[in-house]
């Protein structure tokens, strides 16, 4: 599937939330990363290219059969979800954003304990290393 949905969360920030089962991807972006030197200006001519702030992989290698999948959009609550079955059990992946506290948050959830099993991978796209624990 490669469909995606943008929804911004602060000002000068807005995610792309594409919409892959076995590995989810949120994009991360922040209007004031440019290569070059400063600019208080504002004026995008002068500016360097853009850069994108990055990558939030969720990692779920034992979802990659699956039945039963619906996703659906509530804008006026700034709402994404998605629902799948795999190997018996049914998950649902919502995201939303706020605007007044400036977040965006995911919440994963399964109707069996334990469900979920993968690992989280950060990307930026200069090869840094990151790491988590």
């Amino acid at each position: 599937m490669n469909q995606f949905l943008n929804l911004k969360f602060k000002e000068s920030m807005s995610y792309y939330h594409y919409f892959y089962i076995e590995k989810e991807r949120v994009n991360v972006n922040e209007d004031s990363l440019w290569t070059g030197s400063d600019n208080p200006s504002g004026n995008y001519e002068s500016m360097g290219s853009y850069q994108v702030l990055g990558n939030l992989y969720v990692n779920l290698p034992d979802h990659k059969t699956y039945t039963n999948y619906k996703r659906d959009l509530d804008i006026g609550d700034a709402l994404s979800h998605v629902e799948y079955e795999a190997n018996g059990v049914k998950y649902k992946r919502e995201f939303f954003v706020t605007h007044a506290s400036n977040v965006l948050v995911a919440h994963f959830s399964a109707d069996r304990d334990k469900s979920y099993s993968g690992h989280l991978e950060l990307e930026d796209l200069h090869n840094a290393f990151c790491c988590g624990q």
